[in-house]
């Protein structure tokens, strides 16, 4: 697990809490929105450290290039995510 993992694990638990499951209630549930802008700020921490050249909190290491292009894509896309669920 790393800084990722940890992020979409906390995320992923919102979700689950408030019985939101598929793509409709990932889509649809307004009442979740906080969890993806937490998940897309998570990710955009995890870029931020990756530029500064600090390593994963979680495991220790350097930060891979799998990991930080998946935080690039997740910031991208649970902000625009939460946004639009948020109005």
């Amino acid at each position: 697990i790393d800084m990722l993992d940890a992020a979409g694990q906390r995320h992923d638990y919102v979700y689950w809490k408030a019985n939101t499951g598929g793509i409709k209630g990932a889509l649809c549930n307004k009442t979740v929105w906080p969890a993806d802008i937490d998940l897309a700020h998570n990710a955009e921490w995890l870029i931020l450290y990756n530029l500064m050249g600090l390593d994963d909190v979680i495991t220790g290491q350097p930060i891979s290039s799998a990991e930080y292009h998946w935080a690039i894509a997740i910031t991208i896309a649970f902000t625009d995510l939460g946004t639009l669920k948020s109005f």
